[in-house]
């Protein structure tokens, strides 16, 4: 049995609703001539006015009811085309929106890790500021891959390539959608938690350093991430990103020189190992 898809039946349905509307309309404009054709038809065999003047009423109707025909011709061929005109332009204009949303989503990812870019970060340490004087607490991250630039040497770039992408994937992974993950440099990675307190930036932390231990590739290209961790309370009055990045990047420094392949919290009043 012969299926017809609803598309089809509404487009059939379309098409036959165009077809009659066009016929009404048609018919609209030519009833006046047919209807004088017809009159001049019956008076004269009615009357039997067989003359010259009759038949160049009969003759004059008609090349008037011709004229009519060519001009609704002639307007549907350019309403058909204007039409189509129309169809290529909607789609010139969805070419275009789509170009403008690869170009607007390419201005803030990047390319190898489909992470955002560091300019996208940026703009969101603004979004992110606090809009009332009530406390909020903002987490970070910077990860660093360590001895990154020994495991592009041992294995090539095309390894180290895909060791910047597995890491971003476990960093996505990690923060789930609770964040907003980013590369930050090179081998850097920047993660932002809105409304995460150190126990929780230290969570998201150890879960991303369990991912990578566990990803059998990165631990054959013997990959490890050293990560400075902070979070503060702050509300629209002292809300300054640059004391969060400092600390999170003094704990960084601390985490590598502890050994690196290790997570270090930082406070306001010191470095702390985790």
């Amino acid at each position: 049995m012969y299926n017809v898809c609803p598309e089809q039946e509404t487009s059939e349905r379309s098409r036959v609703y165009v077809l009659n509307k066009i016929f009404v309309e048609n018919f609209r404009i030519l009833f006046p001539y047919l209807l004088a054709f017809s009159l001049l038809i019956f008076i004269g065999i009615k009357y039997e006015l067989y003359n010259m003047l009759f038949a160049w009423s009969i003759s004059l109707i008609l090349l008037l009811s011709l004229r009519q025909v060519f001009i609704l011709l002639k307007n549907r061929m350019l309403l058909a085309k204007i039409q189509q005109k129309e169809q290529q332009l909607n789609l010139k204009n969805m070419e275009l929106q789509k170009l403008n949303e690869q170009i607007l989503r390419d201005a803030q990812i990047d390319f190898l890790t489909q992470l955002s870019n560091r300019r996208y970060i940026e703009d969101a340490f603004e979004r992110l500021a606090p809009q009332t004087e009530l406390m909020e607490h903002l987490g970070l991250l910077l990860i660093d891959v360590d001895h990154f630039k020994t495991v592009n040497d041992t294995f090539g770039h095309q390894v180290g390539d895909k060791v910047l992408q597995s890491v971003a994937e476990k960093i996505r992974r990690s923060i789930r959608a609770h964040g907003i993950a980013g590369r930050y440099g090179g081998d850097e990675f920047i993660v932002l938690l809105p409304g995460a307190t150190t126990q929780a930036v230290m969570s998201v932390a150890k879960r991303l350093q369990k991912h990578i231990r566990e990803d059998h590739s990165l631990q054959e290209w013997r990959v490890t991430v050293s990560i400075g961790a902070s979070s503060l309370g702050m509300n629209k009055d002292d809300y300054e990103i640059g004391r969060l990045l400092r600390n999170a990047d003094d704990a960084l420094y601390q985490a590598k020189d502890n050994g690196r392949n290790q997570v270090c919290m930082a406070s306001t009043e010191n470095l702390v190992p985790a």
